[in-house]
């Protein structure tokens, strides 16, 4: 798993949860137990993730309970071992487990864990009668407990696939493909909800010569401090990716012209403030910007792109090292700038 994701949610795959869901019956049904369940361990709680179907269980799949240690489950998961409880009613450990309310006096759990080791949660079984699983019957649950564990590393490298078409490797920001995905959907939203929506397309000043000089490994620090930097400036509603080299582009929703150069020439001066240190040297990076807004007549997103596009080649046009936006009302004008100015912001 990439060390920068959390785990995968098992129920953005219906197969692994489908798989889940027959596992809990089935073993629900050969016990003769009105509830199995595969519950997950979140930070404070413990949820039901799965829940056999049977009408005399009391457990719904998406409930959730404070981890305290009068929960069976939290046992299981702090001792890392089986736990069975015969008769809560008479076993002063267990005799204030808030399960008793729901009438299950009896248990048998096993601990579930992440394929690294780290807790999930636990497979287990209760019932409302006194109860005493027979060997075969433990073994059972043993049993498929492993297999729920084989399900999760199943999930995990699912999950690392999905990343990695994605996810750009070198910066963890959207990759191209999955860049366009998303503007796709924001330009869908954008003119179901007639909002505002602006994006900024950038590209690293003299990017070559930073690699054929100091080697890419400088190059892709380069880049990885940029990402960090213009990540830390933007709302949560914003995203960005990488088109390609060092070519990326932020997405603004419910912003328009003035907002995101704004942002640019934010941008664009945070950048221009970093030293990136190497060896004896120190590297002074700058970017240029190119700003475009969302036109209503714009039929796709691609127009929105290749404007921004333009406004970008108007900005290394200028120089470098600064913002031009191209305003709506007229998208495919050229800007005609000294060639003396190098910095600032300009509307073409």
């Amino acid at each position: 798993m990439s060390p920068f994701e959390s785990p995968p949610d098992l129920r953005a795959y219906p197969d692994l949860m489908k798989s889940c869901q027959s596992i809990a019956d089935l073993v629900g049904r050969v016990c003769k137990v009105p509830a199995t369940l595969v519950m997950r361990k979140n930070t404070d709680t413990i949820e039901v993730l799965v829940s056999s179907n049977h009408p005399d269980n009391p457990y719904h799949s998406g409930e959730s309970e404070s981890l305290n240690n009068e929960l069976y489950c939290a046992a299981v998961m702090n001792s890392q071992q089986p736990l069975l409880v015969t008769d809560a009613l008479s076993d002063p450990d267990w005799d204030h487990n808030p399960d008793i309310q729901l009438g299950m006096i009896s248990y048998y759990g096993v601990p579930v864990n992440w394929p690294d080791g780290s807790p999930f949660g636990t497979f287990c079984v209760l019932d409302r009668k006194k109860s005493l699983l027979r060997a075969n019957e433990q073994k059972l649950v043993n049993e498929f407990a492993g297999i729920i564990e084989n399900l999760l590393q199943l999930a995990i490298t699912q999950e690392e696939l999905r990343r990695l078409a994605e996810y750009d490797a070198l910066t963890h920001i959207y990759s191209r493909r999955a860049l366009l995905h998303r503007l796709e959907q924001e330009f869908d939203r954008t003119q179901r909800y007639h909002n505002e929506l602006s994006i900024i397309y950038l590209d690293v000043d003299h990017f070559k010569k930073i690699n054929d000089q100091y080697g890419h490994g400088v190059g892709d620090h380069v880049l990885q401090t940029l990402v960090d930097t213009l990540k830390n400036m933007l709302r949560q509603a914003d995203f960005m990716g990488r088109l390609g080299g060092e070519e990326f582009i932020v997405c603004l929703p419910e912003t328009g012209l003035d907002g995101a150069i704004m942002q640019a020439e934010r941008s664009r001066a945070k950048i221009n403030q970093l030293h990136i240190h190497h060896e004896n040297q120190t590297l002074q990076l700058s970017v240029s910007f190119g700003v475009s807004q969302l036109c209503s007549d714009d039929d796709s997103i691609e127009k929105l792109i290749n404007r921004g596009d333009k406004a970008l080649y108007d900005a290394k046009r200028a120089g470098r090292n600064c913002v031009v936006a191209l305003p709506i009302a007229q998208p495919q004008s050229r800007v005609n700038l000294s060639a003396e100015v190098t910095q600032g912001t300009y509307r073409t």
